[in-house]
């Protein structure tokens, strides 16, 4: 699970399209957010600015039980923005794969695979850092499991971090 202070942690703003993904789980990735986190980010709004649509206010008053309802008041919300998904969806996988690489053992088998089965969970972007052995390449096996393919890889995906997060910084 992520937290939505780890969107703010990166410089990356949170909205209803953000939680509406987590939600849903991004990807093919299961959820991600609690309906507690949502009901605690709309109290959250309503306590800094009580200005705020009537449907933060009923989100604010439910019970985490009212998962339905919180979907729904969520996908409400949402549709009142003007943000772009496939922005929301990088929001994910950049703290999605953040996480992937700091659980990396320096194994360059496992880690490889590790890569893969998460690029995978979103069908292998285009703009994806990852290489995977074979797809759309003829590298070999023994090639590609090399802890200098690995460490190569890995720093690729680091930089990718780096630069999503100033291009989402902005946005």
């Amino acid at each position: 699970m992520i937290r939505l202070h780890e969107f703010k942690d990166n410089g990356l703003k949170v909205n209803w399209g953000t939680i509406l993904i987590g939600l849903d789980g991004p990807g093919k990735l299961p959820p991600q957010i609690i309906p507690r986190e949502v009901v605690d980010y709309a109290v959250e709004l309503v306590s800094q600015n009580n200005n705020q649509p009537d449907n933060v206010w009923i989100l604010a008053d439910l019970s985490e039980n009212d998962t339905s309802e919180i979907k729904r008041l969520v996908w409400e919300l949402e549709k009142g923005e003007k943000v772009s998904r496939e922005v929301e969806f990088d929001k994910w996988k950049v703290l999605l794969l953040q996480r992937i690489l700091s659980e990396l053992n320096n194994e360059p088998i496992y880690d490889l695979l590790k890569l893969t089965e998460f690029w995978e969970k979103f069908d292998y972007p285009k703009d994806s850092p990852h290489i995977v052995q074979g797809l759309h390449n003829d590298i070999s096996p023994t090639d590609y499991y090399t802890e200098e393919n690995y460490k190569e890889i890995v720093k690729n995906h680091k930089l990718w971090i780096a630069a999503k997060l100033s291009q989402l910084g902005r946005t």
